[in-house]
């Protein structure tokens, strides 16, 4: 499948633009995430969108490198980094997730949040195992399709079950972690997975009704210009581990990757 820039523009969260209400908290945790790994790290990410995550990484990072395949998004990302005067140890540019332009095994962490349903992911993994030092990070986040509140965006090839995240990451050399905050307690684990299959056939069966529904019941908020974090966000300590048993009863999966030593 080609990725059509077109509606992928339309698509990416940019300033101003009207999304669920809960877009804003989303962008905000995935990047509070993120910081607790950058540290003093040299960081490459894939897929930065609208730059709202790029000052932070920067600042807190020995050096950071953002490729996005937007160049609506880069010159947007690089007004930002920019303004914090961040332009002498970080950089973005236009490019492909499976041509990233560093050397190999030079990078400490590897970042990209809510991409890889639009990419080759077996390509990207081996990409992003080439980029790596032997200890490097590769930190990435995805909406997970068993969830009841799953929505899947335009212009996607395939969002991953957790096995088969896991399966693909072995497969390119790395072991994982997926960790998550769970909507339910397990009692209503069950109750939601029925929930969400219900909806699943609605959304499936009168697709035109379910948008408009959707569309109509859902809030929806201009995302602001600029995004604070919160390095002590306290949802960074109800993530856990997830697991075939609570898999359903969490939204987002968040995946910490390392390159298995068999080099």
């Amino acid at each position: 499948m080609t990725l059509d820039e077109n509606l992928l523009e339309l698509d990416t969260e940019k300033p101003g633009k009207a999304y669920p209400a809960n877009a804003l908290n989303e962008i905000q945790f995935r990047y509070s995430f993120a910081c607790k790994f950058v540290s003093n790290k040299k960081v490459v990410e894939i897929g930065f969108g609208a730059g709202y995550g790029v000052v932070d990484l920067a600042t807190r990072s020995r050096s950071y490198l953002g490729i996005d395949i937007l160049d609506s998004n880069r010159l947007l990302a690089k007004k930002r980094l920019s303004e914090a005067g961040l332009l002498d140890r970080a950089n973005v540019l236009r490019g492909d997730a499976t041509e990233i332009p560093v050397a190999d095994k030079s990078a400490d962490i590897l970042i990209a949040f809510a991409i890889i349903y639009y990419l080759d992911v077996p390509a990207f993994f081996a990409e992003a195992h080439r980029v790596l030092k032997h200890d490097g990070s590769f930190v990435f986040c995805q909406t997970n399709p068993l969830a009841m509140n799953f929505s899947p965006s335009r212009n996607t090839v395939k969002y991953y079950k957790r096995d088969e995240i896991v399966s693909l990451l072995l497969e390119a050399g790395f072991s994982c972690q997926i960790y998550g905050i769970s909507e339910l307690d397990s009692f209503s684990a069950n109750k939601y997975n029925i929930s969400g299959k219900i909806k699943a056939l609605f959304k499936h069966s009168m697709p035109v009704l379910y948008a408009y529904l959707r569309k109509a019941l859902v809030k929806y908020e201009e995302l602001p210009e600029k995004i604070l974090l919160n390095d002590a966000d306290p949802r960074l300590k109800k993530l856990q581990v997830v697991t075939q048993k609570n898999e359903s009863a969490v939204r987002i999966l968040f995946v910490v990757a390392s390159k298995l030593h068999v080099e």
